[in-house]
């Protein structure tokens, strides 16, 4: 199968994740295509059998220029299998009455977009603090103060659950 991983990467995660996820397909045997939304040279989405879209929620946003080619290619990726993969801290969450929230800011998306994937998961993200300024560390150290979370400001932390991502990634290339 010839699959597209298109992602957006703010802080490097998704990124990370895109190029894991690009690894595991090609170890499957598939063809693979990984390319950051930034950098996306003039493509015909038609293709691709199936594409997956990698972006992080910061603020309860996706980043701009993804949102921008999503929006571009929405009939296009209409007529293609495709899957979403919305890479946040919240989905490190153990409460549960964050889901819905998640899953407003993917709703959003789909409404802004007009683009709506076959399937979507949430991947838990990394908390990178030797990247981060003083006031970004400070209100990450008290959000993940709630959430009883990391609190080391000296290191990076990583919670996607990578299993649960390639199960997601073989029931999507099953379907597809």
């Amino acid at each position: 199968m010839k699959i597209l991983v298109l992602y957006s990467t703010l802080e490097g995660q998704t990124h990370k994740i895109a190029h894991e996820i690009s690894s595991y397909l090609q170890q499957s045997g598939h063809l693979v295509t990984c390319l950051a939304s930034k950098e996306l040279p003039r493509i015909n989405f038609l293709d691709f059998s199936a594409i997956i879209i990698a972006a992080p929620i910061h603020m309860g946003r996706f980043p701009k220029p993804l949102s921008r080619v999503v929006k571009d290619h929405s009939s296009e990726l209409a007529q293609v299998s495709t899957a979403l993969i919305s890479v946040s801290l919240a989905a490190a969450s153990k409460d549960p009455a964050v889901i819905p929230g998640i899953e407003g800011w993917g709703q959003k998306f789909f409404d802004e977009t007009g683009w709506v994937p076959s399937m979507v998961h949430n991947a838990a993200g990394a908390l990178r603090f030797s990247k981060y300024n003083f006031i970004k560390k400070w209100v990450l150290k008290k959000i993940v103060e709630k959430e009883t979370g990391p609190l080391d400001t000296s290191k990076d932390y990583e919670f996607t659950d990578w299993s649960a991502l390639f199960s997601f990634i073989d029931q999507f290339v099953n379907r597809s």
